[in-house]
């Protein structure tokens, strides 16, 4: 017969095994303090078991820990803690009151011990945590308590949990998911945590609002980001439900908010999000007709238009004071051909929405004031949705979009802030569940400034089975999720970080981010809608070997545009400018830079009314003879001495027949209609190219796209603007669609290449890198391969899959290691034993630039320690960084390892702990 006896937290207080020897047995129990327990009984017959048994029981005393509680429910690093203890009775003279923290991790944090009384504070210091929940117990230890544990020698004990406000997906690339349903039974709950720890997930989205669920995920080690409201609007009412100017809906709602924010506070959620697929109304639906919206849009008005006399000239109306304004839905605006107010409309919605977003952070950050806020996978960018990506970007702390909305991607790039969480959503979807996909997108996020991937799902459970889950009903791990695993594990192993901490480049190239341009395009129609053209500008930028940064309508009005910064602007159907942006259009051009446009640039101002002749005209050398239109699918020409002799012909374009040239130049024509129209003004030119940039992007996988970017190619010229890598085939002609995005930190340039799969068959090939600088020593940082000082080289390009090299002026010739322990110091209390982990680089440069090291930590019984592992930062070759072991951890040798992100040197170095 075995019996074992333990307490709740599964310690065992006795393991005995004795003969059967009658019907009845009889075993006496060690001394327990007050708590519950369990005894099991296994009868064994050989080896087999003939029978079982358990007992749950209760031990009672006198002298019991009556309460336990903390001052706080957390502390963050370096912080006091105090445990507040009442016992039930007075301890026995010379007793002792033993404080023990142990993190979720199992770490023995923290011993102290004090004077034992019936009521007693015990402080203690938070040092060096590395886990978001600790278990705190105090223990009532007898006058010689002898050598036995806490739990053998204890008198009576309790525990309580502790919350440190980590935030421990700040600072490399996160892995998000969206999170397990809370309606999920506990033991489930905790393999789907255990295995999504395995796969280096570190953040859940979609989080609970209420402590109770919120401290669950930080016990399993996990950042949230609760999802506190949702903004969306799906009926087709011109009133919306809720109204965002109604103060019945206001003042209930953002107490709420606030309410949350006080409540989670103390936890340290890593963000809040208002909502998913937030939108101000779906589809076409013009919102927002009520009373109060209505009055919200006349106190707008005030500021749009110096007086009611300036309104009723660009709406066409006669109202006698801004009392009387109404909004116009767009069916009746086209009737009444009142087309600027409701262009006007649109974009006082979307400062309301904006606004509501601003108001929804501030109720939050009023509960909580460390508060990050934003909202995560917004619809489309439309004249309807009320995405003013400019706008919301001011607001915002944290923003994450779908994969399947590019332009927003850029859109978040250049307009955000420093330090701002950032997101893609990827994950199971249909066209991702492939190998190709699953490994591409955590490579697009970060060679897009994004800091974070976010998956979706966890598990929709068994009557649901939903193979866009990470996770299989048997809690195994789906091969989509595993292949993205593996791509992020990389990523986070230094080179993400690497990226992370270094400037994003571009190539001078700035281009127009304009709402009312959206919204004239909404009206006019002839030459598609303007989320489309920006995405067809963007793509086609990056199949030249080209990046770009957006700039918002208010940043060119207020500051206008710096010729040093931006060589050249582009205006991708920016029908819709302000006065005050064509006003800095032209000093642009006349103080140097090359202002490039497709078609009709400038026809209306802001409020979307016909300026006769259009803003611009004049600098770009035409007049406008309205009556022909748009033409499509027009061939075309273009040569010119300008472009070095350089002839392409064009197929495919829709161009404006309305375009005649004054003092312009046309450098070819489509037809009877011209083309690449250029002008010099000042020290500058401006270059028309009088056809979309949608023929460009229809053709960008066919011979002819070769001809559209050469055109291209010398529009962008004039401002001295070509690719700073080519990647060639063996046949010369330059890989398509390869997105190639510049990093730099110091003279280090990190340079990511992406292979898009034009087609399922498309093979790997091996191709030419021709880098148009100087020669650097040269890194293939996912192989560790060495390429020699190197202008050019050659690598092997597999569809989507990432390359990542690293220039320098240096070669990397070596890494060493160092490590020590010495004992813990934390006055007043025990700490384990603290290791000083030294890293020195080996170079060719007498001060080389920052690196990063990766540092893994291996126990004495050879498995990996995760947590203290870390990403190191050098300077100067040199870096230093300190473990801070638990009381707990096993004494011998461990293993510190040492690589260098860049050329995958690795050191190694024993460090013994007593």
């Amino acid at each position: 017969m075995n019996l074992t006896v333990q307490d709740e937290d599964k310690y065992v207080f006795l393991s005995k095994q004795e003969p059967l020897t009658g019907a009845q047995m009889q075993f006496a129990l060690p001394t327990l303090p007050a708590g519950k327990y369990f005894a099991d009984v296994l009868i064994r017959d050989g080896n087999s078991t003939a029978d079982w048994g358990s007992l749950a029981f209760t031990v009672s005393s006198e002298l019991n820990v009556a309460s336990l509680a903390l001052d706080s429910v957390s502390a963050r690093a370096g912080e006091t803690a105090t445990a507040v203890v009442e016992l039930s009775a007075a301890p026995p003279a010379g007793s002792v009151l033993v404080l023990r923290a142990t993190d979720n991790l199992g770490r023995e944090m923290i011993r102290k011990s004090v004077p034992a009384a019936q009521q007693a504070r015990i402080p203690f210091q938070v040092t060096n945590p590395l886990a978001m929940s600790a278990e705190v117990e105090v223990f009532l230890l007898p006058a010689a308590p002898g050598t036995q544990t806490l739990e053998q020698t204890a008198i009576a004990r309790a525990s309580t949990t502790l919350y440190i406000p980590l935030k421990r997906s700040r600072g490399n690339y996160a892995h998000a998911v969206w999170s397990a349903a809370s309606d999920r039974n506990d033991f489930i709950r905790r393999l789907h945590f255990r295995q999504l720890r395995n796969c280096d997930v570190d953040m859940q989205t979609n989080g609970p609002t209420t402590a109770p669920g919120q401290t669950w995920l930080q016990q399993n080690n996990f950042d949230t980001i609760p999802y506190a409201t949702r903004y969306s609007y799906s009926e087709t009412d011109p009133i919306r439900k809720p109204c965002l100017t109604d103060p019945g809906f206001l003042g209930p709602h953002l107490e709420k908010l606030q309410s949350i924010g006080a409540e989670l506070a103390p936890y340290g959620p890593r963000a809040y999000t208002l909502g998913d697929e937030c939108f101000l109304a779906r589809g076409s639906t013009d919102v927002c007709f009520s009373p109060t919206c209505i009055a919200d849009f006349r106190e707008w008005l005030r500021g749009e238009y110096p007086t009611i006399e300036a309104l009723n000239a660009s709406w066409g109306t006669e109202y006698k004071s801004f009392d009387e304004p109404e909004p116009i839905t767009f069916e009746d605006a086209l009737k009444l051909d009142q087309r600027p107010r409701w262009v006007d409309h649109r974009r006082h919605m979307e400062f309301v929405y904006a606004r509501m977003m601003e108001r929804a952070e501030e109720a939050i950050r009023k509960g909580d004031p460390e508060a990050e806020v934003g909202f995560d996978g917004p619809f489309d960018t439309s004249s309807y949705s009320g995405n003013d990506w400019w706008r919301l970007m001011r607001t915002f702390d944290m923003c994450n979009v779908y994969f399947h909305q590019p332009t927003q991607w850029e859109f978040l790039r250049s307009f955000s802030r420093p330090g701002m969480l950032l997101g893609l959503w990827y994950g199971g979807y249909f066209e991702h569940r492939t190998e190709d996909e699953e490994r591409m997108w955590p490579w697009k996020g970060i060679l897009n400034g994004f800091n974070s991937m976010w998956w979706y799902a966890v598990y929709h459970g068994t009557q649901s089975i939903c193979p866009m889950d990470a996770l299989t009903p048997s809690t195994t791990v789906y091969p989509s999720f595993q292949w993205a695993t593996e791509e992020m594990k990389e990523l986070r192993a230094g080179s993400g970080q690497a990226l992370m901490n270094s400037k994003r480049l571009d190539d001078g190239i700035g281009v127009h981010y304009s709402q009312s341009s959206l919204h004239a395009s909404t009206l006019s129609g002839e030459w598609g809608r303007l989320d489309r053209v920006w995405l067809q500008t963007f793509a086609t930028l990056e199949d030249m070997g080209l990046q770009y940064t957006c700039v918002a309508y208010e940043q060119i009005e207020q500051d206008g545009i710096d010729v040093k910064r931006y060589p050249a602007f582009i205006l991708p159907y920016s029908q819709a400018i302000s006065p005050r942006e064509a006003a800095a259009f032209i000093k642009y051009v006349n103080d140097g830079g090359v202002l490039v446009a497709d078609v009709r640039p400038g026809l209306y101002d802001h409020h979307g009314k016909a300026s006769t002749p259009g803003l611009l005209d004049e600098l770009f050398g035409i007049k406008r003879v309205p009556g022909t239109g748009p033409l499509k699918n027009q061939a075309g020409s273009v040569r010119d001495d300008l472009l070095g002799g350089a002839f392409a012909e064009l197929i495919g374009l829709d161009v404006d027949g309305d375009v005649q040239v004054t003092d312009g130049h046309a450098m070819g024509t489509a037809g009877e209609v011209p083309i690449m129209i250029t002008k010099q003004t000042g020290k500058g030119r401006t270059v028309l190219l009088n056809y979309g940039f949608g023929a460009l992007h229809r053709v960008r996988n066919e011979p002819h796209g070769a001809a559209q970017r050469t055109a291209l190619y010398g529009a962008l010229g004039f401002a001295g603007i070509e690719p700073k890598y080519l990647v060639a085939t063996g046949a010369g002609e330059l890989l398509r669609q390869l997105e190639i995005v510049r990093f730099e930190d110091g003279p280090i340039e990190y340079v990511g290449m992406l292979k898009y799969r034009v087609n399922g068959s498309e093979p790997t090939v091996t191709a030419q890198v021709e880098a148009r600088g100087p020669q650097l020593h040269t890194y293939d940082m996912r192989s560790g391969q060495y390429l020699g000082r190197a202008d050019l080289w050659r690598s092997e390009f597999v569809p989507a899959r990432a390359k990542l090299f690293a220039r320098l002026p240096y070669e990397i010739t070596g890494i060493s290691l160092s490590a020590s322990a010495q004992p813990g110091r934390a006055e007043g209390q025990q700490t384990g034993p603290v290791g000083t982990v030294n890293v020195a680089l080996q170079t060719t440069a007498r001060e080389p630039a920052r690196q990063w090291v990766e540092v893994r930590v291996t126990g004495p019984d050879g498995q990996l320690r995760r947590h203290y592992g870390r990403n190191l930062q050098t300077e100067k070759g040199r870096g230093t960084t300190y473990i801070q072991f638990a009381l707990n951890d096993e004494p011998g040798a461990w293993q510190i390892t040492a690589r260098d992100v860049i050329s995958g040197k690795t050191a190694t170095a024993n460090l013994v702990l007593p």
